[in-house]
């Protein structure tokens, strides 16, 4: 049961959507920088392949493209779909109990297979391999903390493995020699890109909130490259690279949750135009009553303040006459019933 939404703009640069009956925003909603993620639950576990197989992933939330760190944060314009979910046992085991990522990541022409050469686990990739990097900050007494991580991932295309924790607050532990029970498989897709899944065990996530109905954790992913030149790209904003405050945040639902997938957004190259294609998916098995607001928000050319991603752009301080008015945001609100059969809206 869905319902996809086509927004097609020169330029969109975010958006925000409240679904009927929400209460109070929660903290991650208020400012349109910070990105919110829905993970719902998967109907099956992947088979952990590398393959991405749209029919496994088809119950997955998914995220937007990355954001260019350092490089006027906007959104790449390379296509890439990053799909997320997790698992839990039916039954008294906890085997099943996980979270799960796929990617599918489009790879600059001279450099379609990542770099690949470390096979020694805990040995820094930055500026050697290609990798990527999920930091996550999921225990409820640090989630939301303003520097570091809870847990901290990083592989490369053969999956070879940097973990650790890092303590909170006044924790005295030995987190850096941690080694989660964690895996990943990708391979190279000729001509595209570099393709793959991971599972994270629920159990190794110590003290971590328990995924379910309107729990929340707070993350980061980051594509970090090193062919064919040294470049970084994140889901979120970040000031620096050890500050946590503004992660984007993983919203979990449940099995009758409505939840938003984010199918493509930024430049799209097969389209001939730029915007954001949303899909609204139920999996209950009655129909569902929301109503979507989208909010669109445009840089102001002179925005006073300290942070690049609210500032003009260079390209735009250098050439004033490039400079657009700034705009009102646009806010569109319709109510629709997501029942069985699939609607497109095209704004």
């Amino acid at each position: 049961m869905t319902t996809r939404i086509t927004m097609c703009a020169a330029t969109v640069l975010w958006l925000a959507s409240e679904l009927a009956g929400a209460a109070t925003p929660l903290p991650h909603e208020q400012p349109f920088r910070n990105l919110a993620v829905s993970v719902p639950p998967l109907a099956a576990a992947p088979t952990l392949d590398g393959t991405v197989d749209p029919a496994e992933w088809v119950s997955a939330g998914m995220m937007p493209r990355l954001i260019e760190y350092d490089r006027e944060d906007r959104l790449m314009d390379d296509t890439a779909k990053f799909y997320i979910g997790y698992t839990r046992s039916t039954g008294s085991g906890q085997a099943a109990d996980a979270l799960w990522l796929a990617w599918q990541i489009q790879r600059p022409k001279d450099a379609v297979a990542p770099k690949a050469t470390i096979t020694q686990p805990d040995r820094s990739f930055y500026r050697t391999d290609d990798a990527i990097e999920f930091m996550l900050n999921c225990r409820p007494l640090s989630k939301d903390r303003k520097i570091g991580r809870d847990f901290y991932m990083v592989w490369n295309a053969l999956g070879t493995k940097y973990d650790r924790r890092e303590a909170f607050d006044k924790e005295v532990t030995d987190y850096l020699r941690w080694n989660g029970d964690w895996q990943t498989v990708s391979r190279t897709v000729p001509g595209f890109g570099w393709e793959g899944e991971a599972r994270f065990p629920l159990g190794m996530l110590e003290g971590a909130e328990p995924p379910g109905a309107g729990v929340r954790w707070r993350f980061q992913l980051c594509e970090n490259r090193s062919t064919p030149e040294p470049f970084t790209a994140l889901a979120g904003f970040q000031l620096t690279w050890a500050d946590a405050r503004l992660y984007p945040t993983l919203l979990f639902t449940g099995n009758e949750g409505v939840f938003v997938r984010v199918l493509d957004s930024g430049a799209m190259a097969a389209a001939g135009k730029g915007g954001v294609v949303l899909e609204l998916v139920n999996p209950a098995a009655a129909a569902q009553t929301v109503v979507p607001t989208l909010k669109f928000y445009q840089r102001k050319p002179d925005a006073p303040s300290s942070q690049t991603y609210l500032r003009s752009s260079r390209r735009n301080a250098r050439n004033p006459s490039a400079r657009r008015p700034p705009r009102r945001p646009a806010t569109l609100r319709s109510t629709r019933r997501v029942s069985s059969s699939s609607t497109a809206w095209r704004k």
